[in-house]
């Protein structure tokens, strides 16, 4: 196709291409941006009487610039934590986890 354009056309093809390259460029750059995740996790609904429910914890971690949340309800003796999972496995470099 490109070696088929002539004049005009060869002209606004060549500037749509730079165009396209930047805009990706750019995706890119948004895409692979470090974020700031917070990871939450609560035992017990007693948490929430002693002020440390999950809603006062996402408050505070919003507060120092959390974006994406992970939230885990389990006790200290149960290893199994879901979130805290997912979370570990979508890490890259430069992100940073608050807890």
């Amino acid at each position: 196709m490109y070696s088929k354009l002539k004049g005009e056309d060869l002209i606004q093809y060549e500037r749509l291409s730079k165009d396209a390259a930047q805009i990706k460029q750019q995706m890119n750059a948004l895409i692979n941006r470090p974020v700031v995740y917070g990871y939450i996790r609560v035992s017990s609904k007693s948490q929430a009487r002693e002020g440390n429910s999950i809603e006062v914890q996402k408050k505070e971690l919003e507060e120092a610039g959390v974006e994406v949340f992970f939230e885990d309800v389990y006790t200290g003796t149960t290893t199994d934590r879901p979130e805290l999972d997912k979370l570990l496995n979508q890490l890259k470099k430069g992100d940073t986890i608050i807890s």
